[in-house]
Parts: C-alpha cells; structure tokens; sequence
C-alpha cells in the first residue's frame, strides 16, 4: 500500500469518527463506550498490542485483524504506527525536540522502528 493511500484512509476513518459515522464500521463489534480509534488516539504512545484490541471487542485475533483490514484498509499496527508517524511529524515542525526524544514519546520504542 502507498504511503498517500494509507493517510487517505486514516483521514477518511479519522472523519468517519469526528462525524459520528463510527457506527458505519464498527457497529457489529462495538458497542457504545469501546470506539477502537479513539481508544487508539488516546493511547498511541503506549504499547498497544492486537490482543489487547481483541479483548476489548472480544474478537480473535484472526478475526479482529481480518475484520480492522476490511473496513480499515490496512492493519490495526499500521494504524497506530501511521497516526504515531502523524503525531510525530506535527512535534518535528512544532519543537525542539531531538527525533529520539519524538520517536519515544509517540511510542515507538525502538528509534530504528522510527
């Protein structure tokens, strides 16, 4: 997948939440209070793993990461690691910030992974 396809998608998921259109993708998984991109917006620089998502909309992992790919376009993991590298490009133009000190902080814990 294209760099330019995979930041069309997260903007159209990202507009999918800021609208209230969620429920277009989720709705046979989630209920009201688990909305898994935002839960990925407020968490994205922990480590988040595809078993912890899967507990919170108690699918398998392979159903999970098939089900994410469908609506989503890509994986759950390139998901974060996209919204993280979004993150991470605003705080390279906004700070001062050393580009170790940005990779850590938007939970990449490997600076080669950066």
């Amino acid at each position: 997948m294209h760099w330019n396809t995979m930041v069309f998608n997260l903007n159209m998921l990202n507009s999918a939440v800021t609208d209230g259109c969620l429920i277009k993708y989720f709705a046979p998984l989630l209920n009201n209070e688990h909305q898994l991109p935002l839960i990925i917006k407020e968490n994205y620089m922990e480590n988040i793993s595809i078993k912890d998502m899967c507990s919170i909309c108690n699918f398998s992992e392979y159903h999970f990461m098939r089900f994410f790919k469908k609506y989503i376009g890509m994986t759950c993991i390139g998901y974060i690691n996209t919204y993280r590298l979004q993150i991470a490009s605003k705080f390279l133009d906004t700070t001062d910030k050393s580009i170790m000190d940005i990779s850590f902080e938007v939970g990449f814990n490997n600076l080669f992974r950066f």
